[in-house]
């Protein structure tokens, strides 16, 4: 590097690299990709800063050439750099809306909620405004320990885990399933939706608790005497034991599954069944290091997203309007995705295909500022004080919300995304289980966020309450705060059944009181004057001198 150096300052006529190439930027692209799908987009390619031309002296030509080269690597490389870290720390343009607020989510709430199994009753003016079907990912492994643990604390009787509890559960109000009847099917298609959203529950759970060799390891397997009071665990063909009643739900196509290894993470054995039912705990810490590496069961229920994200470019479908007595049938024109709603649409914007408005000036033109095209044409902002009604109209038209996948398409493709993607599986689904889901600190603040978002307005508690005779227990949902604060306000019915959802008020006016009697002792504290110490100094300002063994003699 020092030769290097000393070439570039032999050469007296040559120019350095320009600044903007050097501390070059670009958009970075988009790489925050749904789990199993493959970028439906080039990603961008950086800007090659450009070479500085040879020097006037003849013998430094060679050096130059190799001077500028590494000079042009070295700006390539720092770019890059920023690049990555504009990757890592912005993700700007890949960010996503979850829109969950509004009467739609507060509805859906209330038919997971209420124990009937018509649903509540829905105002005669606004009717059902969620979704027509509403998925319910039940945590499986989660609720028959629970069950199990419940049921040792009512009748002393230590067992594995029971299945009882998650048949308890699916026979909740409408989780069982099934279409619900239209209490109007008389009624116009401009009156309000009144038909209930049906509810489709579905079981997670790990296979080793449906089918294994050991029956003691499955659930209703341990011990002998309930296994075969039971009658659920039976031998299969292959010759493996498997929970006949879960196996049930597999031929209803209402069980997820998976595989767990034999050892854990930190090369451990896993703990069977029987001792997982020993030491378990209720709202047990799970933690991950990223979405992508979620457990199964909040994998499977964030799935909002999942086609097509943020910022990209589509082709949709623009309705039919009618300009200057004129109709505009509908088109497919070129769009930009601005956010990814829960419930499956899309938010878009279409294409401006019009420029800015501008204003033809005929007089007094010394004034105006001109553009380059004409003298007096004069360039106006895209505010609503200075554009003409139908400017904002067509500008306002460009704009389409709740755009259902039926009406979307990549570029260049026929087939609409509604056709070969279930929009309904990319939902975001309810989920019900004890367990708190959190992220490690290395986890990103947008994945935190989205994390927190979602559990706030889709996942829920349960208990277990004792019967009215005492001999059994019986499952009971429980909603968080946010779903009690909008049971409260919204559906009071359905929050009267609950005590978190009933007790909502009174549990702001407890916050209130202490708040306010925090304030009250902070004024009190602000209106005592303390007393001032002195400023007599304790000590000399100066340093204390100690007389020499001269002086002292």
């Amino acid at each position: 590097f020092l030769g290097l150096a000393v070439a570039m300052a032999l050469a007296p006529g040559m120019e350095t690299l320009p600044r903007t190439a050097l501390a070059g930027r670009w958009q970075a692209p988009a790489r925050e990709l749904p789990r199993g799908a493959a970028p439906l987009g080039l990603a961008a390619v950086p800007r090659q800063p450009g070479l500085g031309r040879a020097g006037t002296a003849a013998a430094a030509g060679a050096s130059l050439a190799l001077c500028s080269a590494i000079r042009a690597a070295l700006a390539a490389g720092r770019v890059s750099g920023r690049r990555s870290r504009r990757d890592r720390n912005g993700r700007l343009a890949v960010h996503r809306h979850y829109y969950v607020t509004g009467p739609g989510w507060a509805d859906e709430v209330a038919r997971i909620f209420d124990p009937r199994p018509e649903g509540p009753e829905w105002q005669r003016n606004l009717g059902y405004r969620g979704r027509p079907r509403l998925r319910l990912l039940i945590d499986g492994e989660d609720l028959v320990h629970s069950y199990a643990k419940a049921k040792y604390e009512l009748t002393g009787k230590w067992t594995g885990p029971l299945t009882a509890g998650l048949e308890s559960a699916l026979r909740f109000g409408a989780w069982r399933g099934g279409v619900p009847e239209d209490p109007q099917p008389d009624r116009s298609p401009e009156d309000p939706q009144m038909v209930p959203p049906e509810i489709l529950a579905f079981v997670a759970m790990p296979a080793d608790l449906v089918e294994n060799l050991n029956p003691s390891n499955l659930c209703d397997g341990f011990p002998e005497d309930l296994r075969s009071e039971i009658g659920r665990v039976v031998m299969s063909d292959e010759g493996y034991f498997v929970n006949s009643f879960i196996w049930r739900l597999q031929e209803q196509r209402r069980l997820i599954t998976w595989g767990r290894s034999e050892r854990l993470w930190n090369a451990k054995p896993r703990p069977n069944a029987l001792l997982s039912q020993k030491y378990y705990k209720e709202k047990n810490v799970v933690g991950f290091a990223k979405l992508e590496a979620s457990p199964v069961v909040l994998g499977q229920a964030m799935g909002a997203s999942g086609v097509l994200r943020v910022g990209q470019e589509v082709e949709a479908l623009k309705k039919g309007r009618l300009v200057a007595d004129k109709w505009l049938p509908s088109k497919w024109m070129p769009a930009k995705v601005l956010a990814v709603n829960y419930d499956g649409t899309f938010d878009i914007q279409f294409e401006m295909d019009f420029g800015p408005f501008h204003e033809n000036k005929k007089t007094n033109l010394r004034g105006a500022p001109p553009v380059s095209l004409k003298r007096n044409m004069r360039f106006w902002g895209f505010g609503a004080d200075s554009m003409p009604a139908k400017f904002r109209m067509m500008q306002e038209l460009n704009y389409a919300q709740a755009v259902s996948a039926d009406d979307i398409r990549l570029p260049g493709m026929v087939d609409r995304i509604g056709d070969s993607v279930d929009i309904e599986g990319n939902q975001d689904w309810f989920v019900c289980s004890s367990r708190q889901f959190e992220l490690y600190a290395s986890g990103t603040s947008y994945a935190k966020k989205r994390l927190t978002t979602f559990t706030q307005k889709f996942q829920l508690g349960f208990r277990w309450v004792p019967t009215t005779d005492g001999s059994d227990l019986r499952f009971e949902p429980v909603p968080n705060e946010t779903m009690a604060l909008s049971l409260r306000a919204v559906h009071n019915d359905v929050a009267r059944q609950f005590a978190e959802a009933a007790s909502a008020d009174e549990q702001d006016r407890e916050k209130l009181q202490k708040y306010q009697l925090f304030m009250s002792k902070y004024e009190e504290d602000m209106r005592e004057i303390k007393e001032r110490q002195g400023d007599t100094p304790s000590r000399p300002a100066g340093p204390r001198v100690e007389k020499s063994p001269v002086d002292a003699a």
